[in-house]
Formats: structure tokens, sequence, C-alpha cells
């Protein structure tokens, strides 16, 4: 099931941009800006409510910690 495409911004890279969607039980980002890069980077997704938070990587291996949080 696809969810619906949103922008995403990281505080510390104010002109990264990415979009994410679920797909089957994943969650996927792919980079709009400043380079666009096609290939979505998934990581497993965890059922929840708003406030849920899980730890993940990143594409470079990075520790992240992924959070869902209320619409905007």
């Amino acid at each position: 099931m696809a969810g619906p495409r949103r922008p995403l911004s990281w505080p510390w890279h104010p002109r990264l941009q990415r979009v994410w969607r679920i797909r089957d039980d994943e969650l996927c980002f792919t980079q709009r800006r400043p380079i666009p890069i096609p290939i979505p980077f998934c990581t497993p997704l965890v059922e929840g409510d708003v406030g849920t938070r899980w730890n993940a990587r990143s594409a470079t291996g990075d520790r992240i910690v992924i959070e869902i949080v209320r619409g905007r």
C-alpha cells in the first residue's frame, strides 16, 4: 500500500529535501534537493501512533531515530 508523498526537511541541512512513502512494510525516502536521487532508501516500518520512535540506519549506515509526528 503506497502512502502519501510528503516533503521532509532536515534541520542540519535546510536545503536538503526528501519525500517519503510507505511501501509494503517499509518506510521509503527519496531525495529531491539539492540533487535529485531517484533511488529510494527504505527502512522497516514499525506500527505505532504519534510519538512512536524507533532506531534505524540511514543510507550511509549512520544510526538515526525515526519518530511519528502529527502532520503540520
